[in-house]
């Protein structure tokens, strides 16, 4: 394990652990964040279907095919690679959890890119929101101890690079 790593967890976590109200913050901007990526998806489905009314294969490769591929890929490498988790490796996470294995690469921050992608492609404030809220979720499953930063950034390049197509084709 990382010695820097370890360093900036620890100090993270006791910066949190001392400001309790601020801990239960990150938890719950994990699940907000969680939930508002899912929540540009549905809008930038609803955009393309019904405000744009397109239905041209592209449209429907680029909304449906691209996340599904890059959902199937992430899924695939988790299963292959199985890597453990932070506090599977002796590293006490601030909150407990019990999925064990299956951390690389991360499927939040490779669903989050994959949609900002495609946000960028038909709205780009939507590609905008979809970083940021990537952005937290690096920092909120950082901080909480299930992943390790090669984790998130590896789905976050994982997405961006399932996303890609949606501009060549």
């Amino acid at each position: 394990m990382n010695g820097l790593y370890l360093k900036s967890y620890e100090k993270n976590r006791a910066f949190l652990t001392a400001r309790p109200k601020l801990k239960k913050c990150v938890y719950l901007a994990d699940k907000l964040f969680t939930v508002a990526v899912g929540a540009v998806y549905a809008i930038l489905c609803a955009y393309v279907l019904f405000i744009a009314k397109s239905r041209a294969p592209r449209d429907m490769i680029r909304l449906f095919a691209l996340p599904a591929i890059c959902l199937a890929l992430t899924s695939f490498l988790r299963r292959v690679v199985n890597a453990k988790r932070p506090y599977e490796r002796g590293v006490e996470p601030l909150f407990t959890k019990t999925r064990r294995g299956q951390s690389f690469p991360s499927r939040h921050l490779s669903s989050a890119a994959v949609i900002a992608g495609i946000g960028y492609f038909y709205l780009p404030v939507c590609g905008v929101l979809c970083t940021i809220f990537g952005a937290a979720l690096f920092y909120t499953r950082f901080a909480c101890g299930w992943h390790f930063p090669r984790d998130l950034l590896c789905g976050a390049l994982l997405g961006a690079a399932c996303a890609l197509p949606a501009f060549l084709i």
